[in-house]
Order: C-alpha cells, then sequence, then structure tokens
C-alpha cells in the first residue's frame, strides 16, 4: 500500500499493526500486461480490483475500451466510517466512479466497501 495508506492504517484502531514495517520491492506489472500474459481474452466476465488504495494506479495501466469486462468490482470505501473524512481518498474515490462513467459503465450495486460496475451496453437495463 501507499505511505499514505500505511499511516492511516497505523491510526485507525481495526488496522493497528495491519502493516508490520517491513517493505519489500517487487517488479510491478500493468494489469494490461498482466491480463496479455496470462492469455485473457477480451471481454471476460468479471474483473476485480482490491489494492488496499491504489486501485486509481491500477486503472491508469488498464485499457479498459479493449479488454471491456462484463462486470468490475473494486473497492471503493468512501461510505465506510472510517474513510468518509479523508479527503485524500475520497478525492480518489470520485475519480475512479468517473473513470467507469466515462468508460460506458454504471454502478450496479455497493455496500460500504465494494462497488459493482456493469459495462452497460452489455446490461442494458442496469441502473
Amino acid at each position: 500500500c501507499s505511505a499514505e495508506m500505511r499511516e492511516l492504517y497505523g491510526e485507525l484502531d481495526w488496522t493497528k499493526g495491519y502493516h508490520t514495517g517491513e517493505i519489500q520491492r517487487v517488479q510491478q506489472r500493468t494489469l494490461d500486461q498482466f491480463l496479455t500474459a496470462t492469455g485473457m481474452a477480451a471481454g471476460f466476465d468479471v474483473l476485480i480490483i482490491d489494492v488496499e488504495g491504489l486501485e486509481w494506479e491500477v486503472l491508469q495501466g488498464f485499457s479498459i475500451w479493449d479488454w471491456t469486462p462484463q462486470v468490475v468490482i473494486v473497492e471503493i470505501e468512501d461510505q465506510h466510517e472510517s474513510f468518509r473524512d479523508v479527503p485524500f481518498l475520497q478525492s480518489r474515490f470520485r475519480m475512479i466512479r468517473s473513470y467507469f462513467r466515462q468508460h460506458g459503465y454504471a454502478e450496479y450495486w455497493r455496500d460500504p466497501i465494494n462497488t459493482f460496475f456493469v459495462r452497460q451496453s452489455a446490461f442494458p437495463h442496469s441502473h
């Protein structure tokens, strides 16, 4: 997770001790690179993005017009009581919601942790 998220997790009662302080460097790939390397076909059914506050960065490496997943589930915790008043997160959550609207996806369902987006052309009667 990002330095901002590590700091936030250190302040919340339910996440204290979540991060041990150890940082490991790993090779990063974009979502496009990962999907290509695994042989994923365009138009797949479901994509789930849950990367501890780096969802926006994942979307920056994803050509949604090329892959056109039918449903995307994203961890967007804008209604979660621990994150409602965290400006940097709220800004990121708004950008993510806007991204999906701009790319032809409708918000179908959400709870305090996850939001389901559906491709409008695949589900023309979605909300």
